[in-house]
């Protein structure tokens, strides 16, 4: 039986991560094990009919994500494109959760979890402006290509708030 542990234990920190695809092939497997953890986490819940916490602070929940996106970006802490990104990876996670089949769950965070390293791979090519300057602009066409079917539409109305705009088309 494959556990959380012994999808760790292939990460060690004796393998050689510096080349892009060997970030992407780490960050492929956090994002992975932290979706497959918070589904079946939610899951049982709903089984339950209750709220069960395995984190003290809720936001932990998706540790591995931010672990996956400082990995790929190089952001940390509250960098505007950090949080977007943690932001895009929540969103899209619970869109997706809610509407796929328990079954097909695990295969679909697998593909959630490429998408989003594809996407933050193709991010300093997309993002060479000032955040401010254009780069979330360009950040937010490049996530309506990636996931055109929704998921994301608190950051597109976000963006839009912040900037008196309509949400993107």
């Amino acid at each position: 039986m494959r556990t959380l542990n012994n999808e760790l234990a292939m990460l060690t920190p004796d393998h050689d991560w510096t080349s892009i695809e060997k970030k992407k092939e780490k960050a492929k497997k956090l994002l992975s094990i932290n979706f497959e953890f918070v589904g079946k986490q939610m899951a049982l819940c709903d089984a339950l009919e209750t709220d069960i916490q395995f984190t003290q602070n809720p936001r932990d929940e998706f540790y591995l994500t931010d672990l996956a996106i400082e990995l790929m970006t190089g952001a940390k802490g509250e960098d505007e494109l950090k949080v977007y990104l943690e932001e895009v990876s929540c969103c899209t996670f619970f869109s997706l959760y809610h509407k796929t089949l328990a079954k097909d769950q695990v295969e679909a965070f697998k593909g959630l979890a490429h998408d989003l390293v594809e996407l933050m791979a193709k991010l300093p090519l997309i993002c060479n402006q000032d955040w401010n300057e254009g780069g979330k602009r360009a950040f937010l066409n490049e996530l309506l290509k990636v996931f055109p079917d929704g998921g994301c539409e608190f950051i597109q109305k976000q963006f839009a708030m912040e900037n008196n705009q309509q949400v993107l088309a």
